[in-house]
């Protein structure tokens, strides 16, 4: 692909207490072999200097209340603002630090196929990062690229449909085939990804374009995101109708645990508690 046409956006919140320094994040995105054609920042109430750093970079800071934001759609307004300059968008987090300078080109070339609608980047884990982290990332992020279609679903069930938003790239004329990112406070992206694959697209994973990117997460935190995924589960009844159970899609991560699992079993028995709890029709509002 020759000089594709494309958008980053950024969402952001006091970016500079990340895991990544945020200047290093900017950085590498000013380092990047192809350039986007706008670039914005959706900043959420920061109250450090996370927007005058991104406006310093180059950046459009488009500001975005706290009670407003939502994981899909504000996503999906900043699709809208550049949809009649660019073909494509691409998403990172504001803790994500692009390993390559060929990071946005590598992730953009599996738009080749135009049978693509979206693709993500691989995801490695710090090395300070919990055990449970880094195996998780090699689990769902491998050295291989591979591409997934809807002919993958009887054999993968919901992993068919996994992507992630911390670095991602979309097709803009797949998006306004499925009605753009729906709104949602948690799983845009696999919820996107689903509906993507159920219209004949498929979704690439480019191995060679990556980000270090991981968490150490308190069991709380552990807890809460379970509970995030199993409200997506239950207020999105079709994913699991049309793609499988979450219980089965978990198989890669425990083949990854092994010998490791008694050490990261409260991890994960929180995680699971906090999904049956989502799935819970009164389990109250998202945790993030």
């Amino acid at each position: 692909m020759s000089s594709p046409r494309f958008a980053l956006v950024i969402p952001a919140r006091n970016a500079t207490a990340g895991a990544n320094p945020w200047p290093r994040v900017l950085a590498a995105v000013r380092m990047q072999t192809l350039r986007p054609r706008r670039l914005l920042l959706t900043d959420t109430e920061s109250t450090d200097e996370t927007a005058a750093l991104a406006a310093a970079a180059g950046f459009e800071v488009i500001p975005v209340a706290r009670r407003e934001f939502d994981h899909g759609a504000t996503r999906q307004a900043m699709v809208e603002a550049v949809a009649a300059e660019v073909d494509f968008v691409i998403f990172l987090c504001q803790d994500a630090l692009l390993t390559a300078p060929d990071a946005f080109a590598r992730l953009l070339a599996c738009f080749d196929n135009p049978r693509v609608g979206a693709a993500y980047g691989r995801q490695l884990a710090d090395r300070h990062a919990p055990l449970l982290e880094r195996l998780a990332r090699e689990a769902n992020y491998p050295a291989e690229s591979h591409l997934r279609t809807e002919a993958d679903i009887p054999q993968l069930g919901l992993r068919t449909a996994f992507c992630s938003d911390t670095f991602s790239a979309y097709r803009l004329e797949a998006l306004r085939t499925i009605g753009g990112l729906p709104r949602t406070p948690f799983g845009e992206d696999m919820l996107a990804a689903a509906q993507l694959l159920l219209h004949h697209y498929a979704i690439a994973y480019c191995a060679e374009a990556a980000v270090l990117h991981s968490h150490a997460h308190t069991l709380r935190q552990e807890f809460a995101r379970g509970r995030a995924i199993g409200e997506m589960h239950r207020l999105h009844p079709w994913l699991l109708e049309r793609f499988g159970s979450a219980e089965g899609s978990s198989g890669a991560l425990l083949r990854r645990v092994g010998w490791a699992l008694p050490l990261v079993a409260p991890r994960l028995l929180l995680k699971y508690l906090g999904y049956r709890y989502g799935r819970r029709k009164n389990s109250g509002a998202t945790e993030r």
